[in-house]
């Protein structure tokens, strides 16, 4: 629980600094491996990781005059020894940044445009990542999703049956209950 925590903390740390400021790879192994589904590559070692998010970095402060990455949620996970990280990068495109009103950081902030990711961090027995998975969207996690109650499914299948049958009803049946329903 320990390694997990210091990984979370070292995250909400260093996330917001990652267009700005070098990162912290203190707790990173040297045979890491980055899995970035978001353009499809893949990049193994330490160095290569240092390499990678450099160039994002540079290459996002060159086409976007304003970049922020914030983190979202950064969630420990016991079971599987994984850190989950749930990120947003606002941006403003170059032809935005002409608008006078983006100069205040709350019209910035509101107005930027924005890019939301998911990354599973996993974590060895000392507290190093070994494996990075990035993402464009945060799948779906099967422990948290139940299969549909068998009770709750036949009780609307009788509910669809019930209001399509009503439909059908004559005239005299619907008098019927109304003057019954009137009575009591």
């Amino acid at each position: 629980m320990f390694q997990l925590e210091h990984v979370q903390n070292r995250l909400a740390e260093t996330v917001p600094m990652m267009f700005y400021n070098r990162l912290d790879y203190t707790f990173y192994r040297k045979d890491v491996v980055l899995e970035d589904k978001i353009i499809d590559t893949r990049k193994e070692g330490l160095e290569s990781l240092i390499y990678y998010w450099g160039m994002v970095a540079v290459a996002g402060k060159f086409l976007f005059p304003f970049i922020r990455m914030e983190p979202l949620n950064i969630l420990p996970i016991l079971e599987d020894g994984t850190v989950r990280l749930r990120w947003r990068i606002h941006y403003l495109t170059w032809l935005s940044i002409f608008d006078f009103r983006t100069y205040n950081k709350e019209y910035r902030m509101k107005n930027s445009n924005w890019y939301d990711g998911y990354s599973i961090f996993h974590v060895d027995g000392n507290g190093l990542v070994y494996h990075i998975i990035m993402q464009r969207t945060m799948p779906d996690d099967p422990r948290v999703m139940k299969q549909p109650n068998k009770i709750v499914e036949k009780l609307g299948q009788k509910l669809a049956e019930n209001t399509s049958t009503a439909s059908y009803a004559s005239e005299e049946s619907v008098e019927k209950n109304s003057e019954s329903f009137k009575k009591n």
